[in-house]
């Protein structure tokens, strides 16, 4: 803005040899260096809110947030926090990496700023110290005094039953977001074109589409994309298609000859030329008082990361199991690395179910889940 308004003062100096005694000259390498300095005053963020870690050999940002914050889904609050990480799968030995306080565990907020490895060391045997709760000592009430024993009519007796909150499995939206392995890619239509001519659109927004049946006033569509092929990480063989649900469109009318719908239910970005499956309802599944463990091997084929509307992150993975399996909506899965030694590293619930295939969501991970780990349930 200074050097906008230097060159406006040169400007007018030119006209007038008194510009140059109201304004004071301001060297070129001098201007520049100001605004170098503000714009790096922009771009870093205070160290008042964080402590540092130094990263350790062997550590990943999911064992850092569960060594340090006891919530290893919480490392996309770290990775956001830490601009200059690309790949959270990608930190090396003395790194410093900045923890946001707001996340620390209470025992770790201190003024230090460098987070030691005793600290972590800490914490950890901590983890393995059996709690120690104290039983309060009980002080004997005084005798009540007698009473006298008072006849009565029977009264009726009213059974007050108090209404159980309904419990789901997993929220309806994620549940339809989550997606699933298809045979084949369903199309029923696609989005060719919008009024605005805009490529990336929401909900909120219209559009144009084209279906395979004649469409009318009311009907509505799943809008989906084929992400990948899906192929088994031992065998090789084709298992299908990964089924991206990104939102839901409603036919409003037409316009220049064209079928209108308005984008109702967006989960994800939507593009010109993706597909549309038929409407049918999705109802997430009450949560089972006590979950199915069924005995059962199978290996993850696929996985996708789910950010909701409030930023939160699931972690979702498609098994090559299904129902003609054994397997139901519910059912607990333990997960154990593909690489030896062979060791659990999380438990999975499976939210919907086809026949050979199935889409669970990850419940509790002690390391990051990837595709060829297996499912073992003995």
């Amino acid at each position: 803005m200074r050097g906008i308004l230097s060159v406006l003062i040169l400007f007018i100096a030119m006209g007038s040899g008194s510009a140059q005694d109201l304004v004071e000259k301001v060297e070129p390498a001098q201007e520049a260096a100001q605004l170098e300095k503000q714009r790096e005053n922009l771009i870093e963020l205070p160290d008042d809110g964080f402590r540092i870690y130094t990263v350790q050999k062997g550590d990943t940002l999911w064992d850092i947030t569960h060594n340090i914050l006891k919530e290893p889904f919480l490392w996309p609050k770290v990775w956001a926090a830490n601009p200059e990480i690309k790949n959270p799968d990608l930190i090396y030995p003395g790194q410093k990496i900045k923890i946001p306080l707001s996340a620390l565990r209470p025992e770790l907020v201190s003024e230090e700023k460098e987070i030691k490895e005793e600290e972590i060391e800490s914490l950890k045997q901590k983890e393995k110290e059996p709690e120690i709760i104290e039983k309060p000592v009980e002080i004997a009430a005084p005798p009540a005094p007698e009473k006298k024993e008072v006849v009565s009519l029977p009264q009726p007796v009213f059974q007050i039953m108090e209404e159980k909150k309904l419990e789901y499995l997993i929220d309806k939206n994620l549940l339809i977001a989550s997606g699933y392995i298809s045979k084949n890619v369903p199309d029923e239509g696609s989005i060719i074109g919008t009024p605005q001519g805009r490529t990336t659109l929401g909900k909120g927004d219209y559009v144009y589409i084209k279906t395979k049946k004649e469409s009318v006033l009311g009907d509505k569509f799943y809008i989906i994309r084929a992400e990948s092929k899906v192929r088994h990480p031992d065998t090789g063989e084709l298992l299908g298609y990964l089924i991206e649900i990104n939102g839901i469109a409603e036919v409003v009318g037409t316009e220049s000859g064209m079928t209108k719908a308005e984008i109702k239910e967006s989960f994800k970005e939507i593009n010109i030329g993706d597909r549309l499956d038929r409407f049918y309802l999705i109802e997430p599944p009450l949560r089972p008082d006590i979950p199915d463990i069924p005995k059962i091997r199978g290996t993850v084929v696929a996985i996708r990361h789910l950010y909701t509307s409030t930023g939160f992150l699931y972690d979702i993975v498609f098994i090559d199991r299904g129902s003609k399996d054994g397997l139901t909506q519910g059912s607990l899965l333990s997960i154990f690395s593909k690489e030896k030694p062979v060791v659990p590293i999380g438990t999975v619930q499976v939210i919907n179910v086809k026949d050979d295939t199935a889409t669970a969501v990850v419940r509790k991970g002690l390391k990051e889940i990837l595709v060829g780990d297996r499912i073992i349930n003995e």
